[in-house]
């Protein structure tokens, strides 16, 4: 009977050389792997670095703007049916008349949306009065419109204070001194004549501020509002 005889030292050979191409083909995938990981972490921090660099550019392209809001109850072309509304609203605020063209608007008060704007708006939704919002926004464009929001500002803390009961009167002196000091913004500035406007208001109100001056105080304030609105607002 005949054997096969195997060769074992020379299979041994072979499968030492097999582990070690096995060896080496695993430590250059582990290579290749570790590089490709480390470019492809590379191109996208570049990718976020750039998604935050156009975010914020795109963010500092728009500008803030300081809001305003007049709560409107009723407009009415007859001045006897807005007297009958300024008669409910008297008996929980200090509603006032203006006049726009040839209508007249029914104001229940002037306000940035701050709590004395939360306060108004309860009281009319506790008191079942429907209430239209007309808003107004100064966008942060340059000095002059940062010295009219400064104004408008001082303007309804005077408003908003004369809405406590106990408070009879406001001395504005102090208001009319600060005002005066603000400066004149720029002369080319497309609102500079409004801010010299609402300059010279400021220094002709009354010594003592009362209730009685709300009513000419926001007609003034809305029909500036207007006008700077129509320049500065943005849809």
């Amino acid at each position: 009977m005949r054997y096969t005889r195997y060769d074992l030292k020379q299979k041994q050979g072979s499968n030492k050389f097999f582990g070690i191409i096995l060896v080496i083909i695993i430590v250059a995938a582990i290579f290749i792997g570790t590089a490709m990981s480390k470019l492809l972490l590379k191109s996208n921090q570049y990718l976020e670095d750039t998604n935050s660099v156009s975010k914020a550019s795109s963010s500092s392209d728009v500008a803030k703007a300081n809001e305003y809001v007049f709560l409107q109850c009723g407009i009415f072309s007859k001045k006897e049916n807005a007297d009958v509304l300024m008669s409910t609203l008297s008996k929980f605020g200090n509603p006032v008349e203006i006049n726009d063209g040839n209508k007249i608007r029914v104001i229940f008060g002037f306000y940035k949306k701050d709590d004395y704007y939360k306060k108004a708006t309860k009281s009319l939704n506790d008191n079942k009065v429907d209430v239209h919002e007309i808003d107004y926004k100064i966008y942060d464009e340059g000095d002059t419109n940062d010295e009219i929001e400064k104004i408008i500002d001082g303007d309804i803390q005077i408003i908003n204070k004369l809405g406590d009961s106990n408070v009879k009167g406001i001395q504005t002196t102090d208001f009319k001194k600060w005002s005066s000091k603000l400066e004149k913004g720029d002369k080319s500035d497309k609102n500079s004549a409004e801010l010299m406007k609402l300059k010279d208001y400021v220094g002709k109100l009354p010594e003592t501020f009362t209730k009685d001056n709300i009513g000419d105080n926001i007609q003034f304030v809305y029909d500036e509002l207007k006008k700077i609105n129509a320049v500065t607002s943005k849809k």
